[in-house]
C-alpha cells in the first residue's frame, strides 16, 4: 500500500497542468519584458524630433506626442496587470497551498485574488491595438485624402473595429462573472478579424499607391527612387508585417476558441497573444 501522504493520480495531474501553465507563463513574461526594452527603444527615436527641435504649435509633433504618451500608459497598464496576474497565480497555486482543500482551494483562491487584473487586463491591450489600426489608417487616408471610396471605406472599417472590439471587452468583462454563450466566444476572434481586415485593407490602399508612383515618375523621366517611394515601401513593408502578426494572432483566437484544453493550442496563444500585444 502506498504511504498515506502520497499524492493521488488526480493531484499529480493537477500540478502537471499547474506547472506547465507556470512555464508557459514565465515565457509570456520574457516576452513581455523584451518588449518593454523595445517600446523604450522606439519611444526614445520617435521622441527625438520633439526634443532636438524648438517646441512650436505644430499638429503633426502633437499627435505624435500624444500617441506616445497613450502608447506608454496603456503599455505599461497591460504589463502591470499581466506581470501581477502570473505572479498571484503562481504564488498561490505553488507557494501558499491551502492545507483544507490543497491544490484546488489554492487555485480557487489564486482565482478570486487576480479577479481584479482580468477585468482590467482587456482594456488597454484594445485600446493600443485601436490606436495601432487608427495610424495605419490615417496613413492611407492621407494618401487618398482627396479619393472619397477609399475614404469611406477606412472611415466604415474604423467604426466597425471600435464597436467590435469594445463589445469584445465588455462581453470579457461579463464573462468573468458568469458563463455565457457561444457569442462571446466568436466575439473574441472577430475582433481580431476585423482589426486584421482593416490593416490589410489600407496597407492594401498603399500598395496600390506606389506602383501609380512609380510609373508617373518613370513618364516624367525620372527612373531614380525618390524619396516619396522610399516611404511608400516603408509603409508598405511595416503594415505587411504588422498583417503577418495580426493573421497569427487571430488564428490562435479562433483555434483557442474551438479547443476545451488548456494545452497546446492554448499554449501557443499565451505566446501568441503576448507577442501582437508587444508589436502593437
Amino acid at each position: 500500500h502506498p504511504p498515506h501522504n502520497s499524492m493521488t493520480l488526480e493531484e499529480q495531474q493537477a500540478i502537471t497542468a499547474l506547472a506547465t501553465i507556470a512555464y508557459f507563463d514565465i515565457a509570456g513574461l520574457i516576452i513581455y519584458t523584451t518588449g518593454i526594452g523595445a517600446l523604450a527603444l522606439g519611444i526614445i527615436v520617435a521622441t527625438r524630433p520633439l526634443v532636438n527641435n524648438p517646441w512650436t504649435y505644430n499638429t503633426g509633433r502633437l499627435v505624435l506626442f500624444a500617441c506616445l504618451l497613450v502608447t506608454l500608459v496603456t503599455f505599461g497598464w497591460m504589463v502591470t496587470c499581466v506581470w501581477s496576474n502570473y505572479l498571484i497565480n503562481d504564488r498561490f497555486n505553488f507557494a501558499k497551498i491551502k492545507r483544507q482543500g490543497g491544490l484546488e482551494a489554492s487555485t480557487q483562491s489564486a482565482t478570486a485574488k487576480a479577479l481584479p487584473l482580468v477585468y482590467m487586463t482587456g482594456w488597454p491591450a484594445t485600446m493600443n491595438l485601436l490606436l495601432s489600426d487608427a495610424i495605419v489608417v490615417w496613413r492611407a487616408w492621407i494618401i487618398f485624402q482627396w479619393a472619397w471610396f477609399p475614404k469611406f471605406g477606412l472611415a466604415l472599417l474604423t467604426i466597425i473595429n471600435i464597436g467590435i472590439n469594445i463589445s469584445n471587452c465588455i462581453l470579457v468583462n461579463l464573462e468573468v462573472t458568469k458563463t455565457l454563450g457561444p457569442g462571446s466566444k466568436v466575439m473574441g476572434w472577430l475582433s481580431g478579424l476585423i482589426s486584421l481586415i482593416v490593416n490589410m485593407f489600407a496597407t492594401g490602399l498603399i500598395a496600390l499607391k506606389a506602383p501609380n508612383h512609380h510609373r508617373l515618375m518613370a513618364q516624367v523621366g525620372i527612373h531614380k527612387r525618390s524619396r516619396v517611394q522610399n516611404v511608400l515601401l516603408l509603409l508598405i513593408e511595416s503594415g505587411t508585417i504588422y498583417c503577418a502578426i495580426q493573421l497569427a494572432y487571430t488564428i490562435s483566437l479562433l483555434i483557442n476558441t474551438h479547443t476545451s484544453s488548456k494545452s497546446g493550442f492554448s499554449n501557443i496563444f499565451y505566446l501568441i497573444s503576448a507577442i501582437g500585444c508587444v508589436s502593437i
